[in-house]
């Protein structure tokens, strides 16, 4: 729960030639072939392109019609599957840069993927509160390991994306102008079972179209002789979302909403790190944002019925509406203090202090089945977020420790809320939540890498007054927040093994803990804590870093595990089912 994000960065084409082969087989019909390529396109011009291709058949056996040799049903919408989870993906990513002179450096990276595959694997849980599919013969979970389901109804996914970003580089001297412009378009599509069980109660579905494009240019330098580094800059972000949305029970779509949203976004922003002291370092930031949200929304008796022949989800047609005021406003300042202390080369002592926000918005996607479910405005959710850490490598840098306690106060926290038909976020509550995180690894010997992290949260939700449809106020304070299991930790081991002229071997095991968590706010039910065992191993030729053989496996315990689902008692309670044991093997070739 701690503040931050992780940077993941492709590799530049450096202007030699090279490339890489990737070759794939595993469970579940597992099948990936890569292939990439780079080198140089003239003196200042280098390129480099991938292409990945992977598809499976599916990890979950389905189960649906071997539950009750009586059901009249004969699972018809698995159209005479008997296996689920299938996905297919292609994706290239091509990179061209351009390097005019020492000091430019201009690089564009593009992206274009597909994936299609089947909808959400749902598994219904014996809730006794849910008589609808409790007191049902087929209607309870499913007898077996992790990878069967009762599902009737596979569902499917179609994406499409293409994205883009051109980054430019400039050394002016007293520092360096940074300019990245970005674009993305995406196409989704998808349906699937909302129950979890051999009974046709209820199917879902999702349409979106996105679109963005944003602009970022900042100026990075030094002063008072390298003691002050700093960033100033600004930003622009623009998206276009247009979002259809329909859900069915027992029949044809009596749920469905179409929203429109236009989202404009400016920012400046400025950090400075000044080193007061030796090894000591100040940091000062601050990052003012405005943005606009203007929304149509439609909601059921807006939009047309789809045929009731095949009980379609989709298309549907909708009249959309503008809401009243017909858009929102909203500006946040977001400051930030740190302080660094590098005691010796070896530890380094920090601390710092963050205030942070998550957007407003409108709730596009309403069905308005329930009067008191709006379609918003909603405002920004505002956390301050508080720090202290420790980063160490002692006894000659065999053994690295990270440790740091946090503490995270939100106010105007954003929930779904998920009552029956209901679905709408909302400000409803305020919450705190505080704790530790330590990251130990040592290296007893050169060739064996043991590490292990732990993690504590406590936490809760504070003046959580959430009102239900019944007119009744349901008192939330102190309950536990979701996805937020109290202990989690992760033990793992990496060796390394020479076999002389055989080759080299290197081997990995990891054995990871999250605690259970509340499916809901209400915690009515929560999802049980899990524990997973993953294991690697991997082989070159001697002195061929260039060639690797591996193995891998995922969950090799077979447990069944979710990080979430969904209540809507009294009809039914589900977990959304998180993959089963697989495995697989992978070729890889570098030249």
């Amino acid at each position: 729960m701690t503040a931050g994000a992780v940077v993941m960065r492709s590799r530049r084409p450096t202007g030699d030639f090279g490339g890489s082969v990737r070759l794939g087989l595993g469970s579940g019909g597992r099948k990936m072939v890569g292939f990439g390529i780079e080198g140089p396109l003239g003196e200042t011009v280098a390129a480099k392109i991938y292409t990945q291709y992977s598809d499976r058949s599916g990890d979950w056996d389905l189960i649906c019609s071997k539950l009750d040799p009586a059901l009249t049903l004969g699972c018809p919408g698995l159209n005479g599957r008997k296996h689920f989870g299938r996905e297919e993906t292609l994706f290239m990513r091509p990179i061209v840069r351009f390097r005019p002179s020492s000091a430019v450096d201009i690089t564009f990276i593009g992206e274009y993927g597909t994936l299609k595959g089947d909808g959400t694997p749902s598994r219904v849980l014996n809730d006794p509160l849910s008589p609808t599919t409790f007191n049902s013969p087929v209607g309870r979970e499913p007898r077996g390991g992790a990878e069967k389901l009762s599902i009737n109804y596979v569902g499917y996914t179609d994406i499409v994306w293409y994205q883009g970003a051109l980054e430019a580089t400039w050394d002016v001297g007293p520092g360096i102008i940074t300019s990245i412009t970005g674009f993305r378009d995406v196409d989704y599509e998808s349906a699937g079972e909302s129950d979890g069980t051999p009974l046709d109660i209820s199917r879902g579905g999702n349409a979106m179209k996105q679109h963005q494009f944003s602009q970022e240019l900042r100026f990075a330098g030094q002063a008072f002789d390298g003691r002050f580094d700093y960033t100033v800059g600004a930003y622009y972000f623009e998206q276009s979302v247009n979002q259809l949305y329909s859900i069915r029970f027992f029949g044809p779509s009596n749920q469905r909403s179409q929203g429109k949203l236009d989202h404009k976004s400016w920012s400046v922003f400025a950090q400075g790190d000044f080193e007061f002291a030796p090894g000591a370092f100040l940091t000062l930031g601050g990052r003012y944002n405005w943005e606009k949200k203007p929304p149509l929304i439609a909601r059921t008796v807006d939009c047309t019925l789809p045929p009731v022949q095949n009980q379609a989800l989709f298309p549907f047609t909708c009249n959309l509406q503008p809401l009243t005021p017909a858009f929102k406003t909203w500006s946040n300042f977001t400051p930030k203090v740190g302080l660094t202390w590098k005691a010796n080369p070896d530890v380094l002592v920090y601390a710092s202090w963050t205030k942070g926000f998550r957007s407003g918005g409108y709730n596009i996607r309403t069905t308005g089945t329930v009067a008191t479910e709006s379609p918003g405005p909603y405002d920004p959710e505002v956390v301050k977020a508080l720090e202290l850490g420790v980063k160490a490598d002692l006894f000659n840098r065999r053994a690295r420790i990270n440790a740091a306690i946090f503490q995270n106060r939100f106010t105007g926290l954003q929930r779904t809320v998920n009552e029956g038909p209901r679905n709408f976020i909302t400000n409803a509550a305020n919450a705190t939540v505080e704790g530790a995180e330590l990251e130990v690894t040592l290296l007893p010997v050169d060739t064996l890498a043991l590490t292990a992290n732990v993690g504590y949260l406590d936490a809760r939700y504070k003046n959580y007054l959430l009102p239900l449809s019944n007119g009744t106020v349901l008192d939330l304070s102190g309950k536990q927040m979701i996805r937020a299991p109290k202990w989690s930790y992760t033990l793992a081991a990496t060796h390394d093994l020479s076999l002389g002229s055989a080759g080299d071997l290197s081997s990995r095991v990891s054995y990871s803990h999250n605690g259970k968590t509340p499916m809901n706010d209400a915690g009515a039910y929560f999802t049980p804590g899990f524990n997973l065992l993953d294991a690697s191993l991997s082989w070159s030729p001697a002195g061929r870093r260039d060639i690797k053989l591996s193995l891998w496996g995922k969950n090799l315990t077979n447990e069944t595990y979710a990080v979430t689902g969904t209540v809507v008692r009294p009809v039914f309670t589900i977990l959304y089912q998180s993959l089963p044991r697989h495995f697989g093997a992978e070729f890889s070739y570098k030249f």
